[in-house]
């Protein structure tokens, strides 16, 4: 897992999200490079834009997305994980 970050791209002065990948084992760095390379080759408008990857000068790696602040809303169509949907509120 990691922690994400609000940030801003230096170079294009753009708002983004940064998540830092704190690896305590072989299987998560995998994990994390598998997450990198996924987004990397994705495009919906429903998932996060993939930025940046790398790592920190004290060698964290992180992956940049943008913040979804594209006008309208990224969420739109899908549910929490919670929300059992309209045909369970009947």
């Amino acid at each position: 897992m990691g922690e994400v970050w609000k940030a801003h791209d230096q170079e294009t002065r753009e708002a983004v999200a940064v998540k830092l990948s704190p690896q305590r084992d072989a299987e998560e760095a995998a994990r994390f490079e598998r997450e990198t390379q996924i987004l990397a080759g994705m495009a919906h408008p429903h998932v996060v834009r993939y930025v940046a990857h790398g790592a920190c000068a004290d060698g964290m790696p992180y992956l940049g997305g943008d913040r979804g602040e594209r006008g309208g809303r990224r969420g739109d169509g899908v549910r929490r994980a919670d929300d059992p949907g309209p045909l369970a509120r009947r």
